[in-house]
């Protein structure tokens, strides 16, 4: 039997479960040591009519921005670059969001979003977000 969860599978049924809608308030422009950028207005109507947008036109990879440094970081430098588990979003949570840093293998970043009463703010990326070296393999403990 596959237990594994993807991540379409995931968000409608968090969606259904009550998952998104108890996730803490969002006020300010940081959370646990997390920037962000915005408010900007949200809709679904919006999500949906971009995504019907991009259906009808071919695919094009978004160009990777200081492309240079990822080609540096290996499998094995990246398992040692940890995401500070304190600033997990939704911590406390049943799951809460880590991120991952970018490398050789995986070059394209995504985008994270907080959305809340009808505002979206996108979560920025900073290095202060990561323990790199040895200690890093340490802190995902």
């Amino acid at each position: 039997m596959n237990r594994t969860l993807s991540r379409r599978a995931f968000f409608p049924a968090a969606a259904a479960s009550g998952l998104a809608e108890s996730a803490p308030a969002v006020a300010a422009q940081e959370i646990g040591g997390i920037a962000l950028r915005g408010p900007v207005p949200f809709r679904f109507d919006s999500v949906i009519a971009t995504a019907r947008e991009m259906l009808l036109k071919p695919f094009a990879s978004t160009p990777v921005r200081g492309a240079e440094l990822p080609e540096k970081i290996d499998f094995d430098a990246c398992q040692q670059i940890a995401f500070k588990l304190g600033s997990a979003l939704f911590k406390g949570l049943r799951c809460p969001v880590r991120m991952f840093h970018l490398g050789r293998d995986f070059k394209l970043s995504g985008k994270i979003a907080i959305v809340e009463g009808g505002q979206s703010r996108d979560v920025l990326y900073s290095p202060d977000l990561f323990t790199p070296g040895p200690q890093g393999q340490a802190d995902r403990r």
